[in-house]
Formats: C-alpha cells, sequence, structure tokens
C-alpha cells in the first residue's frame, strides 16, 4: 500500500514495487526492522537515516530514499544523498535492482558510485552501465 509521501513505480513482476519517501521519519520506520536484522552490513545506511532524522540539512537536490517491496516485505533499500555514493542494503531479489536502476536511469540522476556488499555494488553498476551507457570501475 502506497501512503502519503511515498510514490510507487511498477516492476516487471507485477507484485515488486518501488517506493519513494519524501520524509525522512517515514521511510526511517518503514526501514529500521529490516536494516537492524544485519547492522553490521547496514551500517552506512542507519547512518545515513541518524544523520538525515537528527541533522537535516537544506540541500541542492532533496535525497533519494527509496524502497523495493512485494507483499509488504522490503527486497531492497536505497539511499542517496547527493554528491555521496548511492548506498544499497542486501538484498533479498536481484530484481529490485533492475527497479532502483530504471528509477535513477529515468530521473537522469549523476550517481558517482554505489556502495554495498561487492555483489551487489557490481550487480547495480552492471545494470547501470547497460541502462545508461555509462562506464563504472
Amino acid at each position: 500500500m502506497v501512503t502519503e509521501g511515498q510514490s510507487p513505480v511498477i516492476g516487471a513482476n507485477l507484485s515488486m514495487k518501488l517506493n519513494h519517501f519524501q520524509d525522512a521519519d517515514l521511510f526511517y520506520e518503514r526501514v529500521k526492522d529490516y536494516l537492524g536484522q544485519h547492522t553490521a552490513r547496514h551500517c552506512m545506511l542507519l547512518r545515513a537515516c541518524y544523520a538525515l532524522l537528527h541533522n537535516p540539512q537544506p540541500r541542492e537536490r532533496p535525497p533519494y530514499l527509496a524502497i523495493v517491496e512485494a507483499n509488504s516485505t522490503i527486497l531492497a533499500v536505497a539511499i542517496w544523498i547527493s554528491p555521496r555514493y548511492l548506498m544499497l542494503s542486501q538484498v533479498q531479489d536481484w530484481a529490485a535492482l533492475d527497479l532502483i536502476a530504471q528509477d535513477l536511469s529515468d530521473r537522469q540522476e549523476p550517481l558517482r558510485g554505489v556502495s554495498s556488499l561487492p555483489d551487489i555494488a557490481t550487480a547495480f553498476a552492471q545494470r547501470w552501465q547497460a541502462l545508461t551507457q555509462r562506464t563504472y570501475q
């Protein structure tokens, strides 16, 4: 279910959707349990949430706060606070990366890089390159 502050992007798997959040409080309430299951893996994402909640600053572009979910189950979390790297959580379904890459490509966001576990970062970079024709290292 999409609530205020969220907008869905439907993926190839119709039960999978990407939800954007404009409100950091709402975003954190939705992702905190998921990120907290593997605190060490998600420490950068949790730190970014903390900074957004406790040290809000005016920014040139609003933070990109998104989750991919299916049947109310989180499959992936993405946070991008420009100009930093996109941060991705542990992924429960690789197709979630397709939705995030497509969404950021459609927005023509100038990503500098991606931060995640190596296999997730590489998989995202490959999807990003296929969509944007930009190379990655």
